[in-house]
């Protein structure tokens, strides 16, 4: 499934993008690291990566797509869409394509394909982090919370 937007395109994960999934996952979840010595930092995010994969294969109704801007990837999006339930399980991008509006305009794009589609669009947080914010700003609320996670449903 491909998906043109005019300044950047959403298409299904290759086999080749394993290097620059490294990187996103990298740029999007390093921070949280950043104290660490290396080796042991990148030890532990290849854990994470690798746990992250692990716990994300198999999702039922799974869309596993790349963003691609100027031809250069730039982000990774999960989905999880079964019948009317769509769970926006992430969407990370680089760090040098923060900021611009690309993120917004994937998640605007796919809250629009939810809509055509009479789907609700769900996705959880960590408690705490900068993105509950991002989501708020874009139309979601908060419908539950446990000790770790927010959830967020679009309306």
């Amino acid at each position: 499934m491909v998906v043109r937007h005019n300044s950047w395109v959403l298409r299904d994960r290759a086999d080749g993008d394993e290097p620059f999934l490294a990187r996103c996952f990298d740029n999007a979840r390093g921070a949280a690291f950043a104290g660490l010595p290396e080796p042991l930092r990148g030890d532990i995010l290849v854990q994470q990566r690798r746990a992250f994969e692990h716990s994300v294969t198999g999702t039922p109704g799974m869309l596993d797509r790349v963003v691609v801007q100027a031809g250069a990837p730039v982000g990774r999006v999960i989905e999880s869409r079964v019948g009317g339930d769509w769970w926006l399980v992430d969407i990370a991008l680089v760090d040098e394509a923060r900021g611009h509006g690309v993120g917004s305009a994937v998640l605007e794009d796919i809250l629009a394909e939810a809509r055509e589609a009479g789907a609700s669009v769900r996705l959880h947080v960590g408690l705490g982090e900068r993105a509950v914010a991002w989501y708020v700003r874009h139309g979601f609320v908060e419908v539950g919370c446990d000790e770790l996670h927010v959830e967020l449903r679009a309306v």
